[in-house]
């Protein structure tokens, strides 16, 4: 099954590459990877032997490793998000362990594998001697990083069953473990394989536990009767960039936490970009300034038979409130805990917060975008939006230099109640830019 499974992949590659241009592109991005695997290499043997002395050969394969695991994992967000999808019907007459080593085995034939392959085989074989520590453990640093995605997929794409939320609960667990512990596992003759068969097996367990798409719609409970919990769970469009926002801003705090218990250091420094990951700047640049587009039929619903933007500024709130819970309940607790400043995590976040709540309502009046795909390529907010939030956030930073600083703060809360009261003042011109905006493009 797996060899038939090849042979199909390679026809449609080279059917679909009938192009020779393409073809030549393929073979130079090969020599590409081949020749940084070469550079790899040369490297590795100049570190050896001591012609250069910048960091020692064990933290050079290490930070390698890291590279490849991280690019990997972020191929699931960029440059777009694709979905996990089952490679055959429930109906295929194959076993649950069939479907999922084929559906994994489908993952890997792809351009970006071999090219990888290539770099780290031809890596391992220009070393000084052939480095089959680094090949070994490149390679199940590939197939964990994958794993590691397909996993946190299930929960994005699918409803699961309580064992397969379970063993995503482990997958974290082990994250944090690997995290952690990045010398040992990296050198540990054994830890990344028993990482990788773990990994397998969780995602076998989550396949199996699949009970339908999300896609269709949420219905049942009491809980998901709420209305505004429905408009958050049943737009894709909406829910897949919180889900991936919400685990992009986890992975953060995580790994800064372990970086801040290792050194007592913590990442960039801890100043300035520091503070555009910790706050709930990524859901506004994901989602939020540009509130209407997402729900432009809530708008539109609005409009037509109230027509007051108080009254949607209030309705966009109940959908804001469950992804800011999420947010304090995650982010305060590592702030506090790494950080000695109370006030100072206090006043920056809640200060951050409410500004970029007040504001996004008027970057969704003035700055609409529409909406077309769940990851669109040029960004779902406004380019303006994103970077006026980001000089916002940036300078309500400096707090942590110096105390005159705290002078910005009411400055910030002043200027965010100018920019809403400006909004709900513009609404009555505006409201048909956005309308022409979201029926056009």
């Amino acid at each position: 099954m797996i060899g038939a499974l090849i042979l199909y992949k390679l026809k449609s590659y080279l059917k679909y590459s009938g192009n020779p241009w393409r073809m030549a592109l393929y073979i130079f991005l090969m020599l590409i990877a081949g020749f940084y695997g070469y550079m790899f290499g040369s490297l590795s043997q100049m570190l050896e032997s001591g012609t250069i002395d910048i960091f020692s050969l064990d933290d050079f394969i290490k930070y390698t490793l890291l590279l490849i695991f991280a690019i990997t994992f972020v191929r699931m967000i960029f440059p777009a998000y694709n979905p996990l999808r089952q490679l055959f019907p429930k109906y295929y007459p194959l076993s649950g362990m069939q479907k999922y080593v084929a559906s994994v085995f489908n993952d890997f034939i792809t351009p970006y594998f071999l090219y990888l392959s290539i770099f780290i085989v031809s890596g391992s074989l220009f070393a000084k001697k052939a480095d089959s520590q680094f090949l070994i453990s490149s390679l199940l640093i590939l197939i964990c990083a994958h794993l590691l995605r397909r996993s946190i997929q299930y929960l994005i794409d699918f409803s699961l069953k309580p064992a397969g939320i379970l063993m995503a609960s482990v997958v974290l667990l082990i994250m944090t473990f690997g995290f952690y512990n990045v010398d040992y596992l990296v050198f540990s003759s054994w830890i990344l394989p028993a990482m990788a068969v773990l990994l397998f097996v969780s995602g076998f367990i989550q396949e199996l536990s699949l009970k339908e798409s999300r896609s269709r719609k949420i219905r049942g409970t009491s809980f998901k009767s709420n209305l505004m919990l429905k408009l958050l769970f049943n737009n894709r469009k909406v829910r897949l960039p919180l889900v991936i926002a919400f685990t992009l801003k986890t992975a953060f705090l995580l790994i800064d936490f372990v970086v801040f218990r290792k050194n007592g250091g913590h990442l960039f420094g801890g100043q300035f970009v520091y503070w555009l990951f910790v706050c709930p700047l990524i859901y506004f640049t994901y989602v939020y300034n540009n509130v209407w587009a997402f729900w432009f039929n809530l708008w539109l619903n609005l409009q037509l038979r109230i027509g007051d933007y108080k009254v949607m500024i209030k309705q966009a709130f109940y959908l804001m409130l469950l992804p800011l819970i999420l947010d304090i309940a995650t982010t305060l607790p590592v702030l506090l805990l790494s950080w000695d400043d109370t006030l100072f995590i206090l006043t920056f976040y809640f200060t951050s917060t409410l500004s970029l709540f007040l504001l996004s309502f008027l970057w969704s009046l003035i700055t609409p975008k529409k909406i077309t795909s769940t990851f669109q390529f040029k960004g779902s907010t406004s380019g303006w939006a994103v970077t006026a939030t980001m000089v916002n956030v940036f300078v309500l930073s400096t707090i942590s230099l110096s105390l005159w600083a705290y002078l910005f703060v009411p400055f910030l809360l002043i200027l965010s109640g100018i920019g809403i009261w400006y909004s709900i003042t513009a609404y009555k011109d505006r409201k048909y830019i956005v309308f022409n905006k979201m029926k056009k493009g």
